[in-house]
């Protein structure tokens, strides 16, 4: 089973007449009729049919209001789309804004939250110094009443080993 050439014709015609069918609305719009005339006019004027000069001054005069339609028209698509890009672009730089706002009283809350518990630890840090320092005293005035009492049991010691002589001495 071979198709012919001729069997995908219409397939192809199918195929082609999108395409087809924006070529023919594209040149049969204001602007691709006056194209086609234009073009006409000067194809006429360098066949050398007729008034050359008129035709083809006719045919430039023609491409020339064509091609400034068409500039016109793409000059006027640019500044939708530079407008479009100025818009967004502001959009963009309003959300930038708004970000940098909400940073920086982040950034400032934090830094005060950071302030008072810094200042907690320095408040808790003298407390402990004035402990250590009395804890200190008190070892050191404990310190002073052991070795008054060690030097009180030792005159003790002495004493009553001096009594225990004394007492023996009385015995014998």
């Amino acid at each position: 089973m071979s198709t012919s050439p001729l069997s995908q014709l219409p397939a192809r015609l199918q195929a082609a007449r999108g395409p087809l069918r924006r070529v023919i609305q594209w040149y049969t719009a204001p602007s691709g009729l006056l194209l086609l005339v234009a073009s006409g006019l000067l194809a006429v004027a360098f066949l050398d049919w007729g008034p050359t000069w008129a035709i083809g001054g006719a045919g430039v005069a023609l491409l020339t209001i064509f091609l400034g339609y068409r500039f016109s028209r793409q000059q006027g698509v640019l500044l939708k789309a530079l407008h479009s890009h100025q818009r967004f672009m502001s959009e963009q730089l309003a959300e930038l804004r708004s970000t940098q706002a909400e940073l920086e009283l982040l950034l400032r809350t934090q830094t005060e939250l950071l302030d008072a518990r810094t200042e907690q630890q320095v408040s808790s840090l003298h407390d402990l110094e004035r402990r250590l320092a009395r804890s200190q005293a008190i070892s050191a005035s404990l310190d002073y009443r052991i070795r008054v009492i060690t030097d009180e049991h030792s005159a003790l010691n002495e004493l009553v080993t001096s009594a225990q002589a004394q007492v023996e001495e009385v015995r014998e």
